[in-house]
């Protein structure tokens, strides 16, 4: 999906196995893209304030009829 459409504009890290790895592929796509040096780079991360309730996300599922696991773009958009 993401070689014909394009990576997505975000991921849930912390769902993830080894969000690390995640993380630095990340890093070396866009070092090999733009030609800059990995060691060049760095993320800069600004939390955010929140809360998605896990009951919110089944009943918003239920409703639209989305599968669980593409149901949290939707709900931000809202």
């Amino acid at each position: 999906k993401w070689l014909i459409e394009g990576a997505q504009p975000s991921s849930w890290v912390s769902g993830l196995f080894f969000p690390q790895g995640l993380l630095t592929g990340a890093l070396q796509a866009y070092a090999r893209r733009y030609r800059v040096p990995i060691d060049a780079l760095m993320f800069d991360f600004e939390p955010i304030n929140y809360f998605l309730s896990q009951e919110d996300v089944f009943k918003s599922c239920k409703l639209k009829k989305h599968k669980v696991g593409s149901t949290y773009h939707f709900l931000l958009q809202n």
